[in-house]
């Protein structure tokens, strides 16, 4: 299977994915608006991360796994700020997700790095030893997935879908995309 492929289509769903949730920025509540512009910044890292013709940006530049390290410590904080509003039915859990998120891209930067050079897309492989970063992106997509599954469970099995409210659609795509760049890395 060609990996640079599954890059660009990844890189692609992910474009589409934060393009999706621009319209959602002009919300009036601004904590809304913040969770909304953190969707779309991942989105844009992620493509980045993925796509072949930018991939190197992650490799070379050594600081951008503190750039996310940050950014999970802040959406953690989001996330715990909201977790203990009494007036928030779901709790923090969006910005939890997001610190979750940026572990995973901390996870991907480090692994992209100790890569074997040799492959055709350094990006989206892994040497074919089993190693730390290889059980590490495992885990992260189960984790991903799992996630979908709960997200799905709430919103169309369970008694939730009769408040008729809307799948979460762009949620479920990320959520995904980062399984599948997980993956690939194994």
């Amino acid at each position: 299977m060609d990996l640079g492929l599954i890059a660009w289509v990844a890189a692609g769903m992910a474009l589409a994915m934060g393009a999706s949730e621009l319209p959602r920025l002009a919300g009036h509540r601004a904590f809304s608006r913040s969770g909304v512009a953190a969707d779309v910044l991942m989105s844009a890292c992620m493509a980045a991360m993925v796509c072949p013709a930018t991939v190197g940006v992650f490799i070379a530049v050594g600081w951008w796994p503190v750039v996310f390290v940050l950014a999970g410590v802040a959406c953690a904080a989001a996330g715990a700020r909201q977790a203990v509003r009494p007036d928030h039915r779901h709790g923090g859990a969006h910005w939890f997700q997001h610190a979750v998120a940026c572990g995973a891209m901390v996870c991907m930067v480090l692994a992209m790095r100790s890569a074997n050079p040799v492959h055709a897309h350094p990006g989206m492989t892994m040497a074919r030893t089993v190693s730390g970063w290889a059980i590490a992106c495992a885990a992260l997509a189960l984790y991903f997935i799992l996630s979908m599954a709960v997200i799905l469970w709430r919103q169309v099995v369970s008694d939730a879908s009769s408040r008729a409210e809307a799948v979460p659609v762009a949620r479920i795509a990320m959520a995904g995309i980062t399984a599948v760049m997980l993956l690939t890395m194994v």
